[in-house]
């Protein structure tokens, strides 16, 4: 299974409790992935979007804020997930999910076609290609990164709120 995590700024702006969710999601994957990683019933990844080629703190407006999960055509470059697909790998997903940072948007659908071609490529361990393949996609909002979006036509999130650059427009593939 090949959890999917959203590091857009939200994740890290928007709170429950006193908590954020960036917060509440990493201890739910942690206690996931621990479980059934000891129980040997699943081997899990690791991959986050946007691609680690927008770097932790860079915010909303960084230039690579909606490069999908580990893409290849990103600078630098990211081809495969953080932690690939594997068994006995909760160490690896774990110390992952303490340092992957907030930066940017949220772009969902690139993100699942490239676990897509992920899954499908000579990336993708050979000993697990019989087994199903999942993808857990964990995300608190909408698809905001939509570059060929027309900023006239995109509707503001919030009230009384702008829309300065096409990647903030909704993503409706």
């Amino acid at each position: 299974m090949l959890v999917l995590l959203d590091r857009s700024h939200s994740m890290y702006s928007s709170t429950i409790g006193d908590a954020t969710y960036a917060e509440v999601v990493a201890l739910a994957l942690d206690e996931i992935v621990e479980t059934s990683t000891e129980s040997g019933l699943i081997n899990f990844g690791l991959a986050v979007f946007p691609s680690m080629s927008c770097p932790a703190g860079g915010g909303v407006g960084h230039v690579n804020q909606c490069v999908p999960a580990n893409d290849e055509e990103s600078e630098p470059a990211f081809a495969a997930p953080i932690v690939p697909v594997g068994p006995d790998n909760y160490a690896e997903v774990a110390a992952a999910l303490s340092v992957v940072g907030q930066c940017g948007g949220t772009p969902i659908c690139e993100s699942l076609n490239w676990a897509l071609d992920y899954y499908t490529s000579e990336d993708f361990p050979d000993e697990f290609d019989d087994q199903p393949k999942f993808v857990l996609l964990a995300t608190d909002g909408a698809p905001n990164c939509n570059p060929a979006g027309d900023i006239g036509s995109c509707d503001p999130s919030e009230e009384g709120g702008t829309v300065y650059f096409p990647e903030q427009c909704l993503d409706d593939i």
